[in-house]
């Protein structure tokens, strides 16, 4: 929205022609990296999560798509950008094994060629902000890049609950604001664990995570949202993104799917953000392929009582399902009250 300036009287802005209008409307508006995230110059921004929940992989595609100008999750950015992967969780072999499964997943020859482009640069050493000197290295490591993505930020603070880890973040907010960069922190931890729900110690029950929640200007949360795979940080996974806190922006749930072969081309793919009725219906219709599967490979062993523990599901939920599925023919209940698969089902 157009900046109210008190020096500019409403006598003023009503003598401005539309072009004028336009073109003070288009400066104030922030320039946005990724529109989808919410993600924009001039911003600190936190990604939180459980370990494993596929959050580096989307940092390392924004770390990617950013620095080469690329698409990403419907968006293509306005420019390529210098950016820099500040990294204090994987080490540089396992950050670049990653970033060139999503390379050679953006197109043939990427693999060939140096894993990061030209635009796009990585620190591994050790660094913390909590300090005074610690607070000017991270300023003179980061001077001159415009998007910093951070892997983790319980690595760059001593004490992420501290009153000194609150002022520091402030700065780096400052910071971003003064160099009109984005800082876009990866946090390994719960929505909760960021709020201070899961503190029990008295003296910061309550008081919740005063460095995060306060001092960042967007707060995203991820979480697993169905599992595809077989394991849970490798290519098949969906995550479901959601705003936790925005200051200046709106953020719409976003699913992603990481998608590829364990260790081979990988790349992100947005869903669609299923209804909660679309989810419920989804649930039903694989809790009666179970059932289905289970007595079609048993017929004849399972009376109705006993699939909930066989099946390890609730009681009321299962029966309710054998129930619709008797009555629908899809399974049969005879005499002796076992179950059968229905005719046409072993057809």
């Amino acid at each position: 929205m157009l900046k109210y300036n008190p020096t500019t009287s409403l006598r003023e802005i009503h003598k401005l022609s539309y072009q004028e209008l336009h073109d003070r409307l288009k400066a104030s508006e922030p320039e946005w990296v990724c529109r989808r995230l919410g993600l924009h110059l001039g911003q600190v921004a936190t990604l939180a999560a459980g370990g494993g929940t596929g959050k580096t992989w989307l940092a390392l595609d924004l770390l990617q798509a950013l620095g080469t100008g690329s698409p990403i999750l419907g968006h293509t950015p306005p420019r390529p950008y210098s950016t820099l992967l500040l990294d204090r969780e994987r080490g540089y072999v396992n950050t670049e094994r990653r970033y060139m499964q999503l390379a050679s997943g953006r197109g043939p020859g990427r693999r060939s060629r140096d894993w990061l482009d030209p635009r796009v640069n990585y620190y591994g050493d050790p660094l913390t902000i909590d300090s005074d000197k610690g607070f000017q290295e991270f300023t003179d490591v980061t001077d001159g890049y415009e998007i910093i993505i951070i892997d983790s930020l319980s690595k760059v603070f001593s004490d992420i609950l501290s009153d000194s880890s609150a002022r520091y973040m402030q700065r780096v907010r400052d910071l971003a604001h003064d160099r009109n960069c984005l800082f876009f922190f990866l946090h390994h931890t719960s929505q909760a664990t960021m709020r201070g729900q899961n503190d029990q110690s008295p003296a910061t029950q309550g008081k919740g995570n005063q460095a995060y929640t306060d001092n960042v200007d967007l707060l995203l949360v991820a979480k697993e949202n169905s599992k595809r795979g077989v394991i849970s940080a490798t290519p098949g996974k969906e995550v479901l993104v959601t705003r936790g806190k925005a200051n200046d922006v709106e953020v719409a749930p976003l699913v992603y799917l990481i998608e590829g072969e364990r260790g081979g081309d990988t790349c992100l793919r947005e869903m669609p953000v299923k209804t909660k009725e679309q989810q419920e219906t989804q649930r039903e219709a694989t809790r009666q392929s179970e059932i289905i599967t289970l007595v079609a490979r048993h017929p004849g062993r399972f009376k109705r009582s006993q699939l909930p523990t066989e099946l390890g599901r609730n009681r009321q939920v299962v029966l309710k399902e054998v129930r619709e599925l008797v009555e629908a023919g899809h399974l049969e209940e005879r005499d002796d009250s076992k179950l059968y698969p229905a005719p046409h089902t072993t057809e």
